[in-house]
């Protein structure tokens, strides 16, 4: 799972410094550098703790046989799902 995070990582770094014009030859500072490092090792540790708490708290859920659909609630990827879905229907 880590190689895959770091894969996609470096994926969407170099379409961001591709979409820039950022190449290669062009130099940074070592200032520079090191503030790019520190920024992208605190985003990094960001989305580690929201995946740990984002997987804490379907555990929990699991447990409690509470999932999102019994709170009335559902993950937004599922609602844009469903609206596609009605439309289509209705257009049909």
């Amino acid at each position: 799972m880590q190689n895959q995070y770091q894969q996609l990582i470096e994926v969407l770094v170099r379409q961001v410094l591709k979409k820039h014009n950022v190449s290669p030859t062009k130099d940074l500072s070592e200032e520079e550098k090191e503030k790019i490092r520190s920024t992208a090792f605190g985003l990094q540790q960001q989305v580690e703790e929201l995946l740990k708490e984002k997987q804490t708290g379907t555990n929990e859920e699991a447990k409690n046989g509470k999932g999102n659909d019994s709170q009335g609630k559902s993950d937004p990827f599922s609602e844009i799902l469903k609206r596609k879905a009605e439309k289509r229907k209705k257009t049909e």
